[in-house]
């Protein structure tokens, strides 16, 4: 008996071996993600009461792409500190997608959108986005990210990304992170393999009843302690920019028909802050295109460059609609 249990440990190891192997050459659906994760985690300053922040002067490669910080700590080209008279500073804050996991610097939403405002900008205006996105981010740490870094910027518009998982308290994933198994798995690959297959059978057993009543009993509610710390912190991020009359609108990637853009609905008319819809999966244009033509892989749903142009588009529009725009000369 007890060679038999010896026998099938050394299969197990070696089974779980030559899988992280191959799942690390082969990379199938993309499982990179989690490790690569991991590793972008590994390089943050913990400091309060923010939580953590991208250190400066970082260069280093995450997710197949090089990732370089400036000297405050974003994903960003140096920022003078003297404003051109015929500059115009639209603030881009969020998570990893504003940050632009799996694309280099210059397909991120932030400088796509920065070229298509700058093609139909007049003689005497530049436009310069800045990418103030943070992996994993909230609301709250937006909040305070803005107060100790964003508005010394001078921006003159500030578009904040939210995500479903903005409601997380605003170290989640580092509380993941304690938990030791936890934390080795995720820098596995074959773990990493094996959470996906067992996430995706899970979805294909799954009947809609079920992801109905996830849905209803999720945190997406008015009287959850989670959301109404949202609420606070987009009134507070509204009141700190009406102070110093810099506009601001919120921007979902998601359809606002979903949970938590019908939340985003009622604050959005409640304090008179202009909602923008960029769910390109719902535009003609994209809704035919497979999901693989517009993400990083299947377990990496972060937009690829083709995606963040399509996001970037959407949002180009959506900000003439609505006339956030300076008109020329102004």
């Amino acid at each position: 008996m007890k060679r038999v249990l010896i026998f099938l440990v050394i299969q197990v190891v070696l089974v779980f071996v030559l899988t992280e192997v191959f799942a690390r050459i082969l990379d199938p659906a993309g499982i990179s993600y989690y490790p690569e994760t991991a590793s972008l985690l590994d390089q943050m300053i913990i400091e309060e009461p923010i939580g953590y922040r991208l250190p400066p002067k970082m260069s280093g490669r995450f997710h197949g792409v090089h990732v370089q910080t400036n000297s405050l700590g974003l994903r960003d080209r140096e920022i003078p500190t003297i404003k051109r008279r015929d500059e115009y500073r639209v603030l881009m804050m969020g998570d990893s997608v504003v940050f632009g996991v799996g694309v280099e610097a210059e397909d991120s939403i932030s400088f796509q959108l920065e070229n298509l405002l700058n093609q139909e900008a007049a003689k005497d205006r530049r436009y310069r986005t800045i990418n103030m996105g943070v992996p994993s981010y909230n609301t709250e740490q937006e909040l305070i990210q803005l107060r100790d870094v964003g508005l010394s910027l001078e921006p003159d518009l500030v578009l904040l990304f939210f995500i479903p998982n903005d409601i997380e308290p605003k170290m989640w994933v580092f509380e993941k992170r304690s938990n030791l198994a936890a934390n080795l798995a995720q820098r596995s690959y074959a773990a990493s393999l094996a959470f996906v297959v067992s996430r995706q059978m899970g979805a294909m057993f799954r009947s809609r009843d079920t992801v109905d009543a996830v849905v209803a009993s999720g945190p997406y509610r008015m009287d959850n302690p989670s959301w109404q710390a949202v609420d606070r912190s987009l009134v507070s991020i509204r009141e700190s920019l009406r102070a110093s009359e810099i506009p601001l609108a919120i921007v979902s990637t998601w359809p606002l028909d979903s949970p938590h853009g019908r939340l985003l609905g009622v604050l959005a008319d409640r304090e008179g802050i202009p909602l923008l819809e960029v769910a390109i999966r719902r535009d003609p244009r994209w809704m035919m295109l497979a999901p693989d033509d517009l993400r990083n892989s299947r377990t990496d749903n972060h937009c690829n460059p083709k995606g963040c142009n399509a996001i970037a588009t959407l949002l180009h529009e959506r900000l003439n609609a609505a006339g956030l725009l300076p008109a020329p000369g102004r």
